[in-house]
């Protein structure tokens, strides 16, 4: 059991990486479906950083190698190990500064040579931000990059009680350059945020470069209650600018930043 493991964990580091993607955690409740605010499009970019806050907890599990059938950090959590996975239970603890209540199990699988493992949220209390569902991640890569699959079914209950959901796949990858490395994303995968419904796709792959604060490539097709909005994000140039096409062609420069 302990083996798979361990050859997972350099991927994990990933998790970091992906936090160049975030950039808001408010969404604009007096926009209108003929619009898509700055706060709603960063919304929409930044769903993996709050789930992100639980991929941690994983990662101190794995990084601890414990190898008892049940160990854990007395003052946080107990980790149950299973013959494929685990499962930890919170009791109102505090891990990386954070109070966590609730359950999580994760399973790992090993197929032609790829790791994956899957998580099952249970009423997760990460802080303030409440998870429920599932991720699954499939990790591969070549001697340049890493790459993530990842498939989400997840809500997220935030703390002044906005509701957050996101149903999907996605591709991220890690792609180490000599000079300059940039993380990337494709995939096509739904949002809600209380009564709005956003569907994004990506014609062209989303581009960050490695110290970079913001998107500074690719589009997205980003529809909002039958509302389809295309958004470029640029030629690549580390800037905080957006430009928004509406369907009668009118366009729209805004700012990513908060």
């Amino acid at each position: 059991m302990k083996k798979p493991i361990l050859r997972i964990r350099p991927f994990l580091l990933m998790g970091a990486a992906i936090l160049v993607f975030s950039c808001s955690k408010d969404d604009d409740n007096g926009s209108t479906e003929t619009q898509v605010s700055q706060n709603e499009l960063n919304t929409v970019l930044q769903t993996d950083e709050i789930s992100g806050i639980a991929d941690d907890v994983i990662r101190d599990v794995i990084d601890n190698g414990y190898t008892a059938k049940s160990s854990g950090n007395e003052t946080c959590y107990v980790a149950d190990w299973m013959e494929t996975g685990y499962s930890i239970a919170f009791d109102n603890c505090k891990e990386g500064g954070k109070n966590l209540n609730g359950s999580l199990s994760v399973v790992f699988k090993e197929e032609g040579g790829s790791y994956a493992y899957t998580v099952t949220y249970d009423e997760l209390t990460v802080g303030d931000i409440e998870l429920r569902g599932t991720r699954t991640i499939v990790f591969g890569g070549e001697e340049n990059s890493l790459v993530m699959d990842v498939t989400s079914d997840l809500s997220l209950t935030m703390g002044d009680g906005k509701v957050i959901s996101e149903k999907g796949v996605k591709r991220i990858a890690l792609i180490i350059g000599a000079d300059s490395s940039r993380v990337t994303v494709d995939g096509d995968w739904v949002v809600g945020i209380d009564s709005n419904t956003y569907t994004v796709s990506i014609p062209k792959v989303l581009e960050t470069q490695i110290g970079c604060e913001y998107v500074g490539k690719g589009n997205m097709t980003l529809g909002k209650n039958g509302l389809e909005v295309f958004v470029d994000f640029g030629d690549g140039s580390c800037d905080d600018v957006a430009e928004l096409e509406y369907p009668d062609g009118t366009k729209e420069t805004i700012s990513l930043k908060e």
